[in-house]
């Protein structure tokens, strides 16, 4: 690649630092770019690991952020991005579970945030790309039916791809988009952070969502909807009741703990009707289901797809593709037939469809059928 002015999204942590140090090490012209979250205190510790709040997006990120940028020798920029987070992924995030879905908001995040709001801004900076953090790879053509397209693919470390929170990026970002981790393990990027002496080599990843302190969504539609705490009655699928709960808000389809129901075996919840004020706990079994509607459908590898194509389908980041034939329907949906019934499949969350490490597109689950 020739020597391009590149944006970088830096949060502090040691992937997005390594990015941006790895395309400096190229002769490139990079320009970081911090996005500040001032609620966001619970990402990944600061300083290094060393005990601290933990912020990947608000001030001891940023900070961290801006030391990797001086150790490298290029310039950084923390923008407070909080009303922009607000009204694109927050909104939707609480919307959604108040209808009584399950939401994925770093998919809105990377689509309207990172590859929406800071492209825009990477653009009017006269960059020709974005790069960040992700483990993914912006792959070559294999398929003749894919050939003229920028495609999405896995990346090389399987523990840590990111492709599925990426599937909602269209062609034009796609294009403007750099994952130069998507050839490397996390160790190889530590390895690198450490000779390059990033301070952030070994800080710790963080697995929550950046903006709900220590992961408890509940907390936020409490704070924020206290009306929809209101109780209601679990009932078994067939309509018994069971016991009582003290709001839908507190429920996700899958989950098990939190029912304080005795039963003679483990009991899920297997559906939430918002509008009865209803949550339907069941067996293992009864949680399985085997087709799927996805609507809101984007497309990687194709303009225009085929009417039924097979796939993998992961129905959550971190469930294992099921194989299934999928048919496109003439609304734009897709009607899922998993080849073996899964649990946990919920409506809001992400069905991304896979050809190997190539992500052909995805959408968000709209409906379920048992078995």
């Amino acid at each position: 690649m020739s020597r391009r002015r590149i944006v970088v999204g830096m949060s502090g942590g040691v992937d997005s630092s390594t990015t941006a140090a790895l395309l400096k090490r190229e002769g490139h012209e990079v320009i970081g770019v911090g996005l500040k979250f001032p609620f966001a205190d619970n990402c990944e510790p600061a300083s290094g690991g060393q005990g601290g709040a933990r912020s990947c997006c608000g001030l001891a990120g940023m900070d961290d952020a801006r030391r990797v940028a001086d150790r490298i020798g290029i310039p950084f920029y923390a923008l407070n991005f909080g009303r922009v987070f607000e009204e694109e992924v927050i909104a939707g995030f609480c919307r959604s579970y108040l209808a009584g879905g399950t939401p994925n908001p770093c998919v809105d995040c990377n689509r309207r945030v990172k590859f929406g709001r800071l492209l825009e801004l990477a653009q009017a900076l006269g960059a020709s790309h974005l790069a960040t953090g992700h483990y993914a790879r912006i792959g070559p053509a294999s398929r003749e039916d894919a050939a003229a397209r920028t495609l999405l693919r896995k990346a090389v470390d399987p523990a840590r791809d990111q492709s599925y929170f990426l599937y909602a990026l269209s062609q034009a970002q796609l294009a403007r988009a750099l994952f130069p981790l998507g050839e490397k393990t996390k160790e190889e990027v530590r390895s690198i952070a450490k000779s390059l002496g990033l301070h952030v080599s070994e800080k710790p990843a963080s697995r929550d969502i950046c903006f709900i302190p220590g992961g408890d969504y509940r907390r936020l539609l409490a704070d924020r909807f206290p009306e929809a705490l209101q109780p209601g009655p679990i009932v078994d699928p067939s309509g018994k009741v069971l016991g009582e709960h003290s709001g839908t808000v507190h429920f996700t389809i899958g989950q098990r703990h939190g029912l304080k129901i005795a039963a003679r075996e483990p009991l899920y919840v297997v559906a939430i009707d918002v509008g009865k004020r209803t949550v339907v706990a069941g067996t293992k079994k009864e949680t399985l289901r085997e087709t799927i509607t996805v609507a809101n459908l984007n497309w990687i590898a194709f303009d225009h797809p085929p009417r039924t194509l097979r796939a993998a389908v992961r129905i959550r980041h971190r469930m294992p593709e099921s194989p299934a034939s999928l048919e496109v329907r003439d609304d734009g949906s897709v009607r899922v037939r998993l080849d073996s019934p899964v649990s946990g499949v919920a409506a809001g969350q992400s069905a991304v469809f896979y050809d190997e490490d190539l992500v052909l597109g995805g959408g968000v689950i709209q409906a379920t059928s048992d078995t």
